[in-house]
């Protein structure tokens, strides 16, 4: 991880990195973070849009109900 020739791919790393540091003394040296990547160029949710998702809230909460023996999220 701490090979600056090589490029690590991580998505939403900003807590595993502070873990890493922090219980292992593991620093992450020259990392893309494709989740900050995306925030930084205004593509929140940008999959879903691509692949035309539309998840209303009660989709979502049936889904949960389906899944969970209807205890909900």
């Amino acid at each position: 991880m701490e090979n600056e020739s090589i490029i690590k791919v991580m998505h939403g790393a900003e807590m595993d990195t502070k873990w890493l540091q922090r219980d292992f003394n593991i620093h992450i040296l020259n990392l893309f973070d494709t989740h900050r990547a995306s925030r930084v160029l205004g593509f929140p949710k940008l999959s879903m849009r691509i692949c035309s998702i539309t998840t209303a809230i009660k989709q979502q909460i049936r889904h949960s109900n389906l899944q969970t023996g209807g205890k909900g999220l």
